[in-house]
């Protein structure tokens, strides 16, 4: 029983591979970009984006620890520790940044000055 079922779903799939006409399908790009270049740009433009607000705000966070410490050393050095490592993922963000451009240029064979690659 079971190899007959599968000896017809095979011919019938077999008959329409064979004689239905095939169709280019299109589909859409999600990513909105046509290389790895435009995709890494557009990442790093993200993080960006997000992190000039974050570091932003956690630096009034550690400063409004710092501010109501009261003579707390713990609640100071809490709010010292918060803007150091806001600082410390700013900068990592920005080196991601430069390194990415720095890393295309080498690459592609131009100078390390300035960008070269321009994305739609």
């Amino acid at each position: 029983m079971n190899k007959s079922v599968f000896r017809i779903l095979l011919t019938i799939s077999i008959f329409a591979a064979t004689v239905l006409p095939a169709q280019a399908v299109k589909l859409p790009n999600p990513l909105g970009s046509e290389s790895l270049t435009c995709i890494v740009q557009n990442i790093v433009t993200a993080m960006r984006i997000v992190a000039v607000p974050l570091l932003t705000i956690m630096v009034f966070i550690g400063a409004f620890r710092i501010l109501t410490a009261g003579g707390n050393e713990d609640k100071f050095s809490t709010g010292r520790k918060i803007i150091t490592y806001a600082i410390i993922g700013f900068v990592i963000v920005l080196a991601a940044e430069g390194s990415s451009i720095l890393i295309y240029n080498i690459l592609s064979g131009g100078s390390a000055d300035v960008p070269s690659y321009q994305c739609p």
